[in-house]
């Protein structure tokens, strides 16, 4: 379910009842999302932070501290070393 585009989702919604909502499949497919929605619930979780670049990684697990997981805000069965080189390729 959550391999459907959240577009996909939307335009069955407008034709007939969807269980679970498009929102929640939208917010299901982002890790950011669904963090910053369980934080405004209250709903307790791991703590986290959201990075962009090698900086704002270094500086989240000097925060949160290690050991740490790292996992893409999208997608799933990405690597770690996937994620180094595409915030490698967002800081050139």
């Amino acid at each position: 379910w959550e391999g459907v585009p959240a577009s996909v989702a939307e335009s069955i919604a407008a034709r007939c009842p969807l269980a679970p909502n498009a929102r929640a499949l939208a917010i299901a497919q982002d890790r950011v999302r669904e963090k910053e929605q369980f934080d405004a619930l209250g709903i307790p979780t791991a703590r986290w932070m959201a990075v962009s670049s090698r900086a704002e990684l270094d500086d989240a697990l000097k925060a949160i501290g290690t050991p740490a997981e790292v996992k893409a805000a999208f997608g799933a069965g990405l690597t770690l070393e996937d994620i180094f080189v595409s915030l490698q390729e967002t800081e050139a």
